[in-house]
């Protein structure tokens, strides 16, 4: 059995979906700071819960620019920083894992701001340089490499039953605002940056990969690591994207412009944004990423003629 925190969002439904298809038992819990120690401990019992993945996490709306404002500053970092710590020391006193969502923009690479090849790929290990103790970051990425911290603090992640898996810039064949994709659909003026991506269904494979209980597995599958990039191998920048989403007919690419820097970009934002390239140490193989993004493109533009086409 698995708990799924954070069940309702763009990537806890992901999840909802992989353990459909696949016959796994899971349950959902709507996880808030402060944690409701004693109920989440009770269901950890009752339920038997082997692991949980914790998906809970504030974001901002309608992007991590909200997470400036000095009303959301507490939630957001309540959610991301202080909420998953709880959700582990639950866990060590109940015997279960915990795979923690976390995100690789907690980096940055300069050298990626402007669109060209990364100075290095990140590796798994690397310390943050993109958080509140750099002075260099956005409120959000604060907060997530804050999570982080706290987390490699916890007595249990010595042991290896805390992993921390990192997403970055999500994307699948869904028609979803929060997919990198069809964000780009929206847009006319872009920064041309360069980046890991991480497609949806295999990020959420892979993060299940890490917790599976251990008799699935054979003694060489056992996971020993704690912490994963769960990224496309590769990397790219936002003009071959788009010049992807052009050959299925989804955007014009001579329509779209671009800001000459990504000094330019920052005005007219609130907060810098990561960019970089993490090295990837999923479990399995993932997709390479030019192969992966053009099949999502695939599925993207079927399920947008599709819907044109329905009554």
């Amino acid at each position: 059995m698995i708990i799924l925190t954070g069940s309702t969002g763009y990537i806890g439904s992901a999840f909802i979906k992989f353990f459909k298809s696949n016959g796994i038992d899971y349950t959902t819990y709507k996880a808030r700071y402060p944690l409701d120690k004693e109920e989440f401990e009770t269901l950890l019992r009752d339920t038997q819960a082997h692991a949980v993945i914790n998906c809970a996490g504030y974001t901002g709306k309608p992007n991590v620019d909200a997470c400036e404002s000095p009303d959301q500053q507490e939630e957001c970092l309540m959610a991301n920083a202080f909420l998953p710590a709880q959700l582990a020391d639950a866990c060590f006193w109940e015997h279960v894992k915990l795979a923690h969502i976390s995100s690789g923009c907690i980096y940055f690479d300069k050298t990626c701001e402007e669109g060209d090849y990364p100075s290095s790929e990140i590796h798994h290990l690397s310390p943050s340089n993109f958080n509140f103790e750099t002075g260099y970051r956005s409120y959000y990425s604060g907060s997530k490499a804050l999570g982080e911290k706290l987390l490699k603090e916890c007595r249990e992640f010595a042991r290896g039953n805390i992993k921390i898996c990192r997403l970055r810039v999500p994307f699948n064949g869904e028609y979803s605002d929060r997919n990198y994709l069809v964000k780009l659909l929206k847009y006319k003026t872009l920064l041309n940056c360069t980046n890991s991506l991480s497609n949806i269904e295999e990020f959420v494979r892979e993060t299940f990969n890490t917790i599976r209980p251990m008799h699935y597995l054979e003694e060489s599958e056992i996971v020993k690591d704690n912490i994963f990039n769960l990224t496309q191998p590769g990397f790219v920048n936002t003009k071959q994207v788009i010049e992807l989403l052009g050959k299925y007919d989804l955007v014009d690419p001579s329509t779209i412009t671009y800001f000459d820097t990504y000094d330019h970009f920052l005005e007219n934002v609130k907060a810098p944004r990561s960019n970089c390239v993490l090295k990837s140490n999923s479990v399995t193989e993932m997709t390479p990423v030019l192969e992966s993004i053009e099949n999502s493109i695939k599925d993207l533009k079927f399920n947008i003629d599709n819907e044109e086409a329905s009554p």
